[in-house]
């Protein structure tokens, strides 16, 4: 029988006696490929070939005939080696991977060549093939059989259907805040993690934003909240907020031959809490209304009481020959 190796494809010529009916381990000495072969794996595309050359010839010569059907004279044939393995375990990691190999070429719709087995291996798979046929089990599977079944397309169809019919139900049962707030969060994108961290920050940013816009109006629902402003050195309370001036008046006079300015008037509170007065600050104006002189005076008492007011009198030394208007506000106090 020839055999060819799957490697090189170097020819060689094996007695059928050689080769046993489970096969062998082969050793190309061409290439060093090692190899299974078994009986029915012979390569007869070359059998014909010494026949086919010798008709052709009307006198052959026997050396010429010969020639042709010697291995040792022709450069296609080669002899082969019986490759001894170096343990019982690369014997049959060799033998392992020709039948994976045997798989991954199997041709569908064709009977596959059996792989190469040793008698240890016979001996399990007879053992298996045993235990496949035992009876059914009790549970209704029978054993030795794929309890795996591909599905076909009806129950394929069948279970999307189903799960359709469930999910529209479940959606159905849904109350409407939560359909309205899913069709919010699918059309803003609010689906994905990150425009969620995104949308969060933008968020956060606005609070911010309106925190220090209407700090003032916070400050007068919850008092309580100026120390928070505070800590955040923000300013957040209008000073002198609730006090007003009234009954404001100013008189000019010589005093030592000096000139000098008085005014006098209230300070009201139009609350109905005690509130502490600030210092009061003074601006003289000319009739551009440019500030042309500034002057600051401490209150003239720590507290008002709620709808109350206080009298107050601020004199200014050598007021400017160009004053027209007087302003008065309050002022923080000088530390």
């Amino acid at each position: 029988m020839r055999i060819k190796c799957p490697n090189c494809g170097k020819l060689y010529e094996i007695a059928d006696a050689d080769m046993p009916a489970g096969g062998r381990r082969l050793r190309c000495s061409g290439c060093g490929e090692v190899f299974w072969r078994r009986p029915e794996d012979a390569d007869d595309s070359f059998t014909n070939r010494t026949e086919e050359k010798t008709a052709a010839v009307d006198a052959p010569d026997w050396n010429e005939i010969n020639h042709e059907k010697t291995p040792e004279n022709d450069p296609d044939w080669n002899e082969i080696k019986y490759a001894k393995p170096d343990s019982d375990a690369q014997e049959q990691a060799e033998i392992n991977a020709e039948q994976v190999k045997a798989e991954d070429f199997a041709v569908p719709g064709k009977e596959e060549i059996p792989a190469a087995v040793t008698p240890e291996d016979d001996a399990a798979s007879q053992t298996s093939h045993e235990e496949n046929n035992t009876p059914e089990s009790e549970g209704g599977t029978p054993s030795g059989k794929a309890e795996n079944k591909p599905d076909s397309m009806d129950d394929i169809f069948k279970r999307l259907s189903e799960q359709s019919e469930a999910l529209a139900q479940k959606e159905s049962a849904r109350p409407a805040q939560e359909k309205v707030w899913g069709c919010i969060c699918r059309n803003t994108g609010l689906l994905g993690k990150t425009n969620r961290r995104y949308f969060s920050f933008l968020l956060f940013l606005i609070f911010v934003l309106l925190m220090y816009y209407f700090r003032y109006e916070i400050v007068r629902t919850a008092p309580f909240m100026e120390k928070a402003y505070a800590a955040l050195h923000i300013k957040s309370k209008i000073l002198g907020e609730g006090l007003e001036f009234k009954n404001v008046s100013r008189r000019s006079y010589e005093d030592d031959y000096v000139t000098k300015m008085e005014i006098k008037g209230f300070i009201v509170n139009n609350t109905d809490k005690m509130l502490e007065i600030p210092t009061v600050k003074l601006e003289i104006m000319d009739e551009d209304a440019r500030v042309i002189q500034s002057q600051t005076t401490p209150p003239p008492a720590k507290f008002v009481k709620e709808n109350g007011r206080v009298a107050f009198s601020v004199t200014v030394t050598k007021p400017s020959p160009l004053s027209k208007y007087i302003y008065l506000t309050f002022a923080e106090k000088q530390k």
